[in-house]
C-alpha cells in the first residue's frame, strides 16, 4: 500500500499526465472552473446549515406573531362570504 507522501503529485506532473492522456491546457481549465464553483457552493452551503437552527425559530417567530394578530382581528375566520 502506498503513503499518503506517494500518492501527492505536483501540478506539473498531474498536467504532463493529462496531457499524455489527450487532455488539452483549455479542458484542464474548464475542469478546474467547475471545480472551483463547486467548492464555493459547498462552502457557502455549510455556513446557511450553520444557521439553520436559528432560521427555524425566525420563522416560528413570524409565524406566532401571525397568528397572534389573527386573535385581534375581528371576524378573521368569517371574512366575505362568497356569492352562492
Amino acid at each position: 500500500r502506498k503513503s499518503i507522501r506517494e500518492l501527492c503529485m505536483n501540478y506539473y506532473q498531474r498536467i504532463r499526465i493529462l496531457s499524455e492522456a489527450g487532455f488539452t491546457d483549455v479542458d484542464v481549465k474548464v475542469v478546474m472552473r467547475e471545480i472551483n464553483r463547486a467548492k464555493v457552493n459547498r462552502t457557502i452551503t455549510r455556513k446557511v446549515l450553520a444557521h439553520y437552527p436559528l432560521l427555524k425559530i425566525e420563522t416560528a417567530v413570524e409565524s406566532a406573531c401571525r397568528k397572534f394578530k389573527r386573535l385581534f382581528k375581528e371576524d378573521h375566520w368569517k371574512g366575505e362570504a362568497p356569492n352562492a
